[in-house]
């Protein structure tokens, strides 16, 4: 595993940490998404310098190898004119810088290899940040839904709560006043009633009924029976 994939993974865990423990989810996210730029340049920072030391090994060896060449070109020189020692010492001065760009040729495929490693993992982490602050527009959005629901589930609750008590109380003043005519019928049936200190059978005649006559005479037999029983 990269470099950058550590950091990038250590960035993540955490801002998962913290998400799971900070109230506001949107504040963390945009505080990862600030760990993120943090982190990307400090990796740009390494992968330019890899990719500089990379250039400067490719230009090592093309030195060499233009170095190799020219040698060459002194030891044909130097033959064409009859100097063979001289041709032998260039042809020399050659091999040690066909040797010397071998090993330079190696250490810069190497470099290449790393740099172009960086490269691609620094891509990866660009490419996550920006689905990332897409993502984080989307989450921003969501996040304020819920807290828009949240509050209009408090407020229906409130009001729910409210309406229950509203109602209960509706319900006590109806029998309240339920009460209060029933004890005004009964004052009046009392207030209507001849009181039996005040009776006067003249107030209220006799009979028209004959029927009513005969029961009311039965009735007062009735009485007068129970309270003189007849031997």
């Amino acid at each position: 595993m990269g470099v950058f994939r550590r950091m990038k993974d250590m960035t993540k865990a955490s801002a998962n940490n913290l998400l799971d423990k900070v109230e506001d989810p949107v504040a963390m996210l945009n505080q990862y998404l600030r760990d993120m730029q943090e982190e990307i340049a400090k990796a740009e920072v390494v992968t330019a310098k890899q990719i500089a030391s990379e250039r400067m090994l490719k230009e090592r060896v093309a030195d060499a190898l233009a170095r190799s060449l020219q040698s060459e070109r002194r030891a044909e020189e130097a033959l064409r004119l009859g100097h063979e020692e001289a041709a032998r010492r260039f042809l020399e001065e050659k091999l040690g810088l066909d040797e010397r760009a071998q090993d330079l040729s190696q250490f810069h495929a190497q470099s290449k290899a790393q740099a172009d490693e960086l490269v691609r993992q620094l891509q990866e982490m660009k490419d996550e940040f920006y689905r990332m602050r897409s993502k984080k527009n989307e989450l921003h959005h969501r996040a304020e839904l819920a807290k828009l629901k949240k509050k209009t589930a408090d407020v229906f609750q409130v009001n729910r709560i409210d309406s229950g008590s509203a109602a209960l109380g509706f319900h006590r003043m109806e029998e309240k006043i339920m009460q209060l005519e029933a004890e005004a019928d009964v004052s009046r049936m009392l207030a209507t009633t001849p009181s039996l200190n005040g009776y006067s059978g003249a107030a209220y005649g006799a009979p028209q009924d004959p029927l009513k006559e005969y029961r009311l005479e039965e009735e007062l037999q009735r009485l007068k029976n129970k309270q003189n029983p007849p031997l």
